[in-house]
């Protein structure tokens, strides 16, 4: 048992407990599982511009459209606050979506032009898409009757869709920041992972 040496099992552990995932043996293996079942979101803290001129505003952590859509029209998801990490190294331009007969179609896009200029709440063609969102069809009821994922130019059709006028929502999971595992050596579970580790280096 004293082949290790309490140093290097300290070395060791705080290792194994660091909390960066790609860092921690521990929390790489929490955080691949959890993301298995939930995978992250890709625009943490994204968000709609401030001001009524917006054609979406913000409810509850999601996004929604302001004005209702009608099967066979299309819309516009302007989002701002996106982090430059967070958009892909080539970006696809985002182009006007085309209205889908028995569906909705519409675009999700990064509504900011590098250097200043473009036009507000409109698809520039330096702007950048945003792809793999989620976007829903909600009922005057609330019930949400359709949904897809926006593709690598943010476009997105919501098929098969009865005659009527729906909200566009762009659910709260779009924009929540990824899971960044347990805090092992936090107030709440220090002592257990001290003693997993002095088990460890008795066994």
């Amino acid at each position: 048992p004293m082949a290790v040496s309490f140093l290097a099992s300290g070395v060791i552990f705080r290792l194994v407990y660091e909390q960066d995932p790609s860092m921690g043996v521990a929390n790489a293996v929490v955080t691949s599982v959890h993301d298995t079942f939930d995978g992250g979101s890709r625009y943490p803290g994204a968000s709609v511009r401030d001001g009524d001129k917006s054609p979406d505003v913000a409810q509850g952590g999601a996004v929604v459209s302001r004005a209702q859509v009608q099967t066979g029209q299309s819309a516009l998801l302007p989002l701002v606050g996106v982090k430059p990490e967070n958009l892909p190294k080539k970006p696809t331009p985002a182009k006007a979506p085309q209205a889908a007969a028995g569906g909705i179609a519409g675009l999700v896009w990064f509504d900011f032009t590098k250097g200043g200029g473009g036009t507000l709440n409109a698809p520039d063609p330096t702007e950048a898409g945003l792809g793999g969102m989620k976007v829903q069809a909600v009922s005057s009821a609330g019930k949400v009757v359709g949904s897809a994922t926006t593709e690598k130019d943010g476009s997105f059709v919501i098929k098969k869709l009865p005659a009527g006028s729906y909200t566009l929502k762009l659910p709260k999971g779009n924009f929540t920041a990824a899971y960044g595992g347990v805090d092992w050596l936090g107030s709440a579970l220090i002592t257990p992972a001290i003693i997993a580790s002095y088990l460890w280096v008795w066994a």
